[in-house]
């Protein structure tokens, strides 16, 4: 006979579940802005500053901030 779970206890093992998926994935998105960062600066000069260079970082730091403050919000569930 299996006992019954704690109430809220499937609650909080989803809440970490999604924690640690929001964690990786966040982890992963600063790789890719590292790379595209590196790869940026080994264009020629006049493209390293061209509007789709920078909206590539500006967007993969917006990105970045998204996933932070889902991470936040989990936290005070």
């Amino acid at each position: 006979m299996t006992r019954p779970e704690p109430p809220g206890a499937a609650d909080d093992e989803t809440a970490a579940s999604a924690a640690r998926l929001l964690h990786d994935l966040r982890n992963r998105l600063g790789s890719l802005l590292l790379n595209a960062e590196v790869l940026i600066a080994r264009l020629p000069e006049g493209e390293r500053e061209s509007a789709s260079a920078r909206h590539l970082v500006a967007d993969g730091r917006r990105c970045a901030a998204l996933i932070m403050q889902l991470e936040e919000s989990l936290k005070q569930r």
